[in-house]
């Protein structure tokens, strides 16, 4: 009698996708070519969830992927519902969603299997950004997240204040599938938070919460999805930091003092670039921005100035700025 062998899945690999032909086609390239490099590649399962694509999308998967795992929805049912379609989809004890306009870098596949024999709730793997075409990791600039060394820890505190605003870009978070299976992602539906929602839910349970200094992934910059960039760095990330964060136990002071400091960096940032381009604010991102602030006047003045000062006077000070930083 023949024995019936089951394929044990450690780490299902989603990537969602919607007309972006060639970014996908780059970005299995580099998938398949780090699956070859581990010693067991059954282990991994790779999955697209097609969005109902309308350019030659499934031709191509069909011609250069033909062994690969696709789903195509009969519409277009959103950004959000299709990365929740990838949870669903996930057979592994590890779930990676990843953006299909991203690249994994060499050797990043066979570190994270080897983190995942410690059983974390969560993996942050760090990223670097590039734009338009990826040639080589020195070509880009450094890490998303700064850290010394790699982090392995139990304490949900220090590792929440250590990623902050990192948990927001969906292909730098793996999690633990049984955990993510359970999240009901239509509570901050249409804030486009889902990656940062399932980390915290990951965070509520208590384990081990890991975190890369080395960057795994190359993040094409300048490509959102189509997303508004301020629902999901001011509106939906204060509603989920200062409501959901609670519930993981973590004390309130960090959550402000985590929230604080993005706006200060991150969002006053993206602010400036906006204000600096023709792309203007709008009426309905300065009243995201008003709404983020008013309830901490250490934010009124940069990112209150930022919103409203000409265009022309925030170029001025930009160029003062960036003039005594190369003094």
């Amino acid at each position: 009698m023949n024995s019936i062998v089951t394929r044990t899945i450690l780490l299902s690999i989603i990537i969602p996708t919607y007309n972006r032909c060639d970014f996908l086609k780059e970005c299995l390239k580099s998938v398949e070519k780090e699956i070859q490099k581990i010693p067991k590649p059954e282990t991994i399962e790779l999955i697209i969830s097609d969005n109902a694509s309308t350019d030659s999308t499934k031709e191509m998967l069909k011609n250069n992927f033909p062994n690969i795992t696709y789903f195509c929805n009969e519409r277009n049912v959103g950004v959000e519902e299709n990365v929740d379609r990838c949870f669903k989809y996930a057979q592994g004890k590890y779930t990676y969603i990843l953006s299909d306009d991203d690249i994994l870098l060499p050797g990043s596949l066979k570190r994270i299997m080897e983190v995942i024999e410690n059983e974390p709730n969560y993996i942050y793997i760090n990223a670097i950004n590039f734009y338009k075409k990826f040639t080589s990791i020195p070509d880009c600039k450094s890490p998303r997240l700064k850290i010394p060394g790699n982090i392995i820890t139990k304490n949900k505190e220090y590792f929440f204040e250590l990623v902050n605003i990192q948990i927001t870009l969906l292909s730098t978070s793996i999690y633990r599938t049984s955990i993510a299976k359970k999240v009901n992602r239509n509570l901050y539906k249409g804030e486009f938070i889902a990656s940062a929602q399932t980390v915290l839910e990951c965070l509520k349970e208590d384990g081990t919460y890991i975190a890369f200094k080395e960057p795994c992934i190359a993040a094409r910059s300048g490509t959102t999805g189509g997303y508004n960039l301020f629902t999901v760095w001011v509106k939906g990330y204060k509603r989920l930091i200062l409501q959901l964060g609670k519930e993981t136990g973590i004390k309130e002071k960090i959550l402000k003092r985590v929230y604080k400091k993005t706006m200060l960096k991150d969002v006053l940032k993206l602010i400036l670039a906006f204000r600096t381009t023709e792309t203007g604010l709008g009426l309905e991102n300065r009243h995201y921005i008003f709404q983020g602030v008013k309830e901490f006047p250490i934010l009124w003045l940069p990112l209150i100035a930022a919103t409203y000062l000409p265009s022309k006077c925030l170029m001025f000070l930009r160029e003062i700025y960036m003039g005594c930083k190369h003094k």
